[in-house]
């Protein structure tokens, strides 16, 4: 198992992929020909050093043995109109604004549910973080992710009911996927500037506010560690948090090291579990694997140097699994 950057002849992979999963990434339709157009443009960017030429990365959790795609996760450039409530506390409102929380937003985070009690979840999610450490300039300065607002034990979202529903034309699901596919039209069509006061809002819906889907709350938890903070940012459909963080504080960059991969020929076991990558942009690669530190190598096993397509004496990209998975 390993992953690796989404290739055009993935398309109907992942497109059964999506469609088999129960749950529905906005981020990525289940149309073939907006789902092809985020793959092309994943591998454009491939290619590219800069922020203002990237515009986003998609990357699987490739399952060699059956020949399938186990997960996805993704990378996206924040889009220059990006609409969001700000809470603010000093007028007392929720003030609609469009400004961007940060240039670069984590995003299309999935696996299927026979790969999720291996630590795959984890490796698919900080995986980003070791793609993003890989370039010879940081394509930004900071970092965000919006997480899903809470729901109640009917999956309906008091802040949808009482707040957003009066602004558009659709249920909840219609108008989130409607916003996920057709970001640009989404915000031309139905929004405009405006500010919610806090008096018009139920207090059982303020309480609410900035809180989490009882699915997400994983993902929550391992920003947090990650050194991702809340911020006044809110969803503009359902009240969910955005949390932000520098790149540079990312407690999975600033931890991970250098180390030239060297085959293990000696008798000894290597039992440690490291997550590991390659240290490319193009053609990235990475996977938990056993091995061990000595003198600054990281000896591998040689079925770990095919599968990141490396040779022996190669620069990886490695951090302990303990230490990743114990933030």
């Amino acid at each position: 198992m390993y992953i690796r950057p989404v290739k055009e002849n993935d398309l109907d992979a992942l497109l059964l992929f999506l469609q088999q999963s129960k749950t529905e990434l906005t981020s990525l339709s289940r149309k073939k020909n907006i789902l092809a157009e985020k793959i092309e443009q994943s591998i454009t960017s491939e290619k590219c050093q800069i922020l203002s030429d990237w515009q986003r990365s998609l990357m699987v959790l490739y399952d060699p043995e059956k020949d399938s795609i186990a997960g996805i996760s993704g990378l996206e450039r924040e889009k220059s109109c990006a609409p969001h409530y700000i809470i603010d506390q000093k007028s007392k409102c929720l003030r609609f604004s469009t400004s961007a929380v940060s240039p670069l937003k984590l995003g299309s985070l999935l696996i299927h549910e026979n790969y999720r009690n291996y630590g795959f979840g984890k490796l698919l999610s900080k995986c980003r973080f070791l793609y993003l450490a890989n370039f010879s300039h940081p394509i930004a300065d900071h970092i965000h992710a919006e997480l899903r607002g809470w729901v109640d034990n009917n999956y309906r979202s008091p802040f949808w009911d009482n707040i957003s529903s009066s602004f558009y034309d659709g249920n909840f699901s219609i108008i989130d996927q409607y916003r996920g596919t057709y970001p640009e039209i989404f915000v031309e069509s139905y929004l405009a500037e405006h500010e919610i006061p806090f008096y018009l809002i139920d207090n059982d819906v303020k309480q609410k506010i900035g809180s989490v889907h009882k699915d997400t709350e994983n993902a929550k938890r391992m920003l947090e560690k990650e050194g991702f903070l809340h911020t006044s940012c809110i969803d503009i459909l359902d009240g969910g948090p955005t949390l932000k963080s520098a790149l540079k504080n990312v407690f999975t960059i600033k931890n991970s090291s250098l180390f030239s991969a060297i085959p293990n020929r000696e008798k000894n076991k290597i039992s440690e579990i490291w997550m590991i990558s390659n240290i490319k942009v193009s053609g990235f690669r990475a996977g938990l694997y056993p091995a061990a530190h000595r003198s600054g190598h990281l000896y591998v096993h040689p079925q770990t140097l095919a599968a990141l397509e490396l040779d022996p004496g190669d620069l990886v990209r490695a951090v302990p699994r303990n230490v990743a998975h114990q933030r």
